[in-house]
């Protein structure tokens, strides 16, 4: 059932959150919705099949990158070129982990996919080390309980995490933040005071306030469980940054979302698609991906290039003429290092992507837009307005279970990211 609400009382489930106090209005603002993006059965079905395929991608890329990590195994040229794509953008101290648990995958599995005209899913980023968005997805489905009381959703990312925590865990864990992500701390304390309802108690502490002890970490001065959410990339505090390390080599530690930041590089995407057809590239991902898995993530992914000095420039300038091409940086936040074609700093950035070692992939548009509802106070009078937006759907997937939830980004134009001018809002399965 939907219901009709005014502005105000949508509004007020954001300023319940706390994501708007302290003038957060400003910063943190996105454009208020009264819809949902509606999922059929059919497509929910789909989307939990492919999350299991794309798990077990995962797993055999992990498996790959501790192969490749590892100077002292014998492999050949196209391992070292596989390998060199799974660590482009990685600091270089990530690669001492892969061998760690070389199969774990995040159990909280992020993907960002497009919808087409035919109601087809189509994969176009793997986020696999983002932690970002899980308070968002929180939020959203909170804001679909008001606007469609009844309707049915997916489960929730909280209940997911509260259960894996409860189990793991014993009910704690740690979610340490590096300093450069304090902006998202708002949303991330959206996903501790859901966990807080259902019973679970998530530390939520930022890289400069964590310190070391005999045998952990500590923040205020209290211990913190030995399971976190993730390992973020730290820049300003190597004595946490290298306990942590000893204390994962070690097995005294666990992460929810495992130290690789390659889960969420785009050279996946175009690893797995392959374009060139190398049949030794074809071996190592059959040798450690299975077939059908392989076979059925492919055919989501759009068209995607791993652009680089392996071949002439002229090749690339010629795949690059056809048009309907977006340039992506293997290893990027958000819609930084996104470029489409026609975009300022699309050529220089072409150039560079060509001379470089694989740092970059060519990606086929996926472009269909879709009319989206939104509130409307211009003029001081309260409407509810429409426009045609490019839709990104953002799905987190619950590792080898299916979905555990789904929200919606939307914006009039292709690059579609979150932020003032965006629409965001949940789903529900009809």
């Amino acid at each position: 059932m939907k219901v009709k609400l005014r502005k105000n009382q949508l509004a007020q489930v954001v300023l319940n959150s706390g994501l708007w106090d302290e003038g957060r209005d400003k910063t943190h603002a996105f454009v208020l919705s009264p819809q949902v993006h509606e999922f059929s059965v059919e497509q929910a079905q789909r989307l939990s099949s492919l999350g299991i395929h794309i798990c077990k991608c995962l797993e055999g890329v992990g498996r790959i990158a501790a192969i490749g990590a590892n100077k002292g195994l014998t492999y050949g040229q196209k391992w070292r070129f596989v390998n060199r794509l799974l660590q482009s953008g990685v600091p270089e101290w990530y690669t001492n982990l892969f061998a760690i648990n070389p199969a774990a995958i995040p159990a909280l599995l992020k993907v960002d996919f497009v919808e087409d005209r035919n109601g087809l899913h189509h994969v176009v980023e793997i986020d696999g080390h983002n932690t970002h968005g899980l308070g968002y997805q929180e939020l959203f489905a909170r804001m679909r309980r008001l606007t469609h009381p009844g309707a049915t959703g997916f489960p929730g990312v909280a209940p997911f995490l509260a259960e894996l925590i409860s189990t793991r865990g014993g009910g704690r864990a740690a979610f340490v933040f590096a300093d450069e992500e304090r902006f998202y701390r708002p949303e991330f304390e959206i996903l501790r005071a859901s966990l807080h309802n259902l019973g679970v108690d998530l530390a939520v502490v930022q890289e400069a306030e964590t310190e070391i002890s005999e045998t952990g970490l500590t923040a205020g001065g209290q211990e913190l469980p030995p399971l976190l959410l993730n390992f973020p990339v730290m820049h300003h505090n190597q004595p946490v940054k290298t306990k942590l390390m000893e204390l994962y080599g070690t097995g005294k530690i666990d992460f929810i979302i495992p130290p690789k930041p390659f889960h969420g590089s785009k050279n996946i995407l175009g690893l797995l698609r392959n374009e060139e057809q190398d049949g030794e590239i074809e071996s190592i991902l059959r040798s450690q991906i299975p077939a059908e898995s392989l076979g059925a993530v492919r055919a989501c992914i759009p068209e995607t290039h791993l652009v680089g000095n392996r071949h002439e420039r002229d090749y690339w300038q010629d795949l690059q003429n056809q048009g309907g091409y977006v340039l992506k940086k293997a290893i990027s936040s958000g819609m930084k290092g996104t470029l489409f074609q026609g975009d300022d700093g699309f050529d220089q950035a072409f150039d560079k992507a060509c001379a470089a070692h694989g740092d970059y992939v060519l990606q086929r548009q996926v472009l269909h837009s879709r009319t989206v509802s939104y509130f409307d106070c211009g003029g001081g009078k309260e409407t509810v307005a429409q426009s045609e937006c490019y839709l990104r759907i953002i799905v987190h997937f619950a590792a080898f279970s299916g979905v555990a939830d789904a929200c919606i980004t939307a914006k009039e134009t292709r690059a579609v990211n979150g932020g003032k001018e965006s629409k965001m809002f949940g789903s529900i399965v009809v």
